[in-house]
């Protein structure tokens, strides 16, 4: 009896159904439910709360009203493509109310965003939908406070989101944005295919500071790769090594959880992002042809250079950082996303002012990855190569501050300059500000204490013999040691640093650090080139520069070495 209940209630068809239904995505549901959804519900398979808004269709009857709150993925990701076209061609949307994340006080995080509609189960042609667009209040409570804000609601006619690859519900842009896309697409130019898993990162990948130097390089045992990382445009981010030698490249090709590129893309100059980065935060990156990506940095290529640097230009403007919050607002900016970005055609002279801004952008960017002392390419410390008066740490931070400050200011005019061009171009000048704010420059700022710091981990890799004031680069790191590489400053003798209390030894860790400042920079300044360290670190009331500097090295420096090279050695 109860069985028939159930299925009479199932069977049924109502005016109004209403659900707040489970997520599961397909990856988490056992064997049987994923080959119900996948024969039943091929349009929602990929997530079981979409399942559910195919079936509250089902559920209603003719001119029927259903409603939910579900994530807000099913508006824009690759996987509900066809579920959207079916909402689309067969049903009215009254309203969605876009909440995104943190809708709920007890769900906090960014990864549940989330969305709430009202379909009705038949299709009205040119009724105008109502959105409220709530996704940038960061709690419930600023939600509910801006429910009713008129500049929060939007409106826009379904059938509008056919003019955009994919149907995303892009309610919130203007006409003019949508007739972008009956252009041509970067899928034109540029294309990818595939990116390296090694199915065992503890076993095959590194960090560039792990391996011996000479081991290095795409004809050797380990390759530079890249696996996103954080914020940063133009250059960088690149401080890993994959296990690049013939017999993994054919683990990574035949084994069932692995997976390697094509070869013709291998050795490829390219872009690549961080594919786990949302809204302000999409940013582009060069990607040379000596080093190798995966899934977490997918990466596209060219067979034009010109087309390589155009579009590189393009995707780090504000137009395609909005264009891809339109496509998927998701944490995830996937391979697909990117090439629907819409190319227009461009005059030579113009191409040509594009790319020679993106190629300065590189240059910079690329430098101020360098002065990273775990870089590939990492030369010396910045006091170190400053051209004027050598003899003041203080004059030494000055002109590197001056340094800093123009790469800056040069960044943002450049940045600038590529958003009027591509605003122009597009016809969004009355859109989308040109504007570039200064925090969203991600180049090395001056600072005096995190400077210090800096020159005092460059002063113990010279102690070590890591560096030396003779040889540009990494000197000592895994390969053979070169006694004749150090005139300047001498090593330590088995690479032992003493670090005590008080001076007890002759090689004792202030008596190294004067003799360095006493070369690198001066003999007659040691002493007050000391007080600026000491009083760069903050020094407690009464305390000698000797004692600041003693209690750096014995207290603070190990953490510091520990932050910047991830607690590995």
């Amino acid at each position: 009896k109860k069985f028939f209940v159930q299925s009479d209630l199932l069977n049924s068809k109502y005016d109004v159904a209403i659900t707040n239904p489970p997520y599961m995505s397909y990856k988490g549901m056992n064997s049987n439910l994923k080959k119900f959804v996948k024969d039943k519900f091929k349009n929602s398979s990929s997530d079981l709360y979409a399942v559910f808004l195919e079936r509250l269709k089902e559920f209603t009857i003719f001119c029927g009203i259903n409603s939910s709150v579900t994530q807000h993925s099913w508006m824009y990701l690759k996987s509900f493509e066809k579920l959207r076209k079916k909402i689309i061609d067969e049903q009215t949307i009254h309203n969605i109310t876009h909440l995104g994340t943190r809708a709920f006080d007890e769900i906090g995080g960014e990864v549940v965003q989330t969305s709430a509609q009202v379909l009705r189960n038949v299709k009205i042609n040119f009724y105008k939908s109502t959105f409220i667009r709530l996704i940038d209040y960061k709690s419930s409570e600023l939600k509910k406070n801006n429910f009713l804000n008129r500049k929060n609601k939007y409106v826009a006619m379904q059938n509008e989101f056919k003019k955009i690859p994919g149907y995303p519900f892009t309610y919130w842009i203007s006409e003019k944005f949508r007739d972008l896309f009956g252009n041509q697409r970067l899928d034109k130019v540029a294309f990818s295919e595939g990116q390296i898993l090694t199915g065992n990162n503890d076993k095959y990948l590194r960090m560039l500071w792990e391996v011996d130097k000479n081991r290095i390089g795409t004809d050797k045992k380990w390759a530079p790769h890249t696996k996103g990382g954080e914020y940063r445009k133009w250059f960088g981010n690149v401080d890993m090594l994959v296990d690049w030698s013939p017999e993994t490249r054919s683990y990574y090709r035949n084994n069932k959880i692995a997976r390697i590129p094509p070869e013709y893309i291998w050795y490829k100059d390219g872009i690549t992002w961080s594919g786990t980065s949302g809204g302000s935060k999409k940013s582009f990156r060069y990607l040379s042809h000596d080093t190798t990506f995966n899934k977490a940095a997918p990466s596209i290529f060219f067979n034009s250079e010109y087309d390589l640097y155009f579009v590189l230009g393009l995707l780090n403007t504000t137009i395609t950082r909005k264009i891809l919050t339109m496509l998927n607002p998701t944490l995830y900016t996937a391979v697909s996303d990117v090439l629907k970005v819409p190319l227009l055609e461009v005059d030579k002279k113009k191409k040509k002012e594009v790319i020679d801004l993106v190629k300065e952008n590189i240059s910079i960017s690329e430098r101020d990855w360098n002065f990273n002392e775990y870089a590939l390419d990492f030369i010396s410390h910045p006091f170190i190569s400053i051209d004027e008066d050598k003899r003041y740490l203080s004059n030494a931070f000055n002109e590197w501050k001056e340094f800093t400050d123009s790469k800056i200011a040069l960044m943002k005019n450049n940045e600038e300059k590529l958003n009027s061009i591509f605003l122009k171009l597009y016809g969004l000048e009355n859109e989308i500000n040109p504007g570039v704010f200064e925090k969203d420059i991600v180049l090395t700022k001056a600072d005096r204490e995190t400077d210090t710091i800096s020159l005092l981990s460059y002063f113990i890799g010279c102690v070590l013999g890591r560096y030396s004031l003779d040889v540009d680069r990494l000197v000592c790191a895994g390969n053979d040691f070169d006694q004749s590489k150090y005139d300047t400053f001498k090593p330590s003798q088995n690479g032992l640093i003493q670090l005590t209390d008080d001076r007890y030894f002759d090689n004792d860790i202030i008596l190294r650090l004067r003799e360095f400042l006493s070369v690198a920079f001066s003999q007659d300044t040691v002493d007050e080139n000391m007080q600026w360290l000491a009083e760069s670190l903050e020094m407690k009331k009464n305390e000698s520069v000797e004692g600041r500097l003693r209690r750096y090295f014995l207290d603070d420096f190990f953490k510091d070495h520990c932050k910047t090279y991830q607690k590995l050695p």
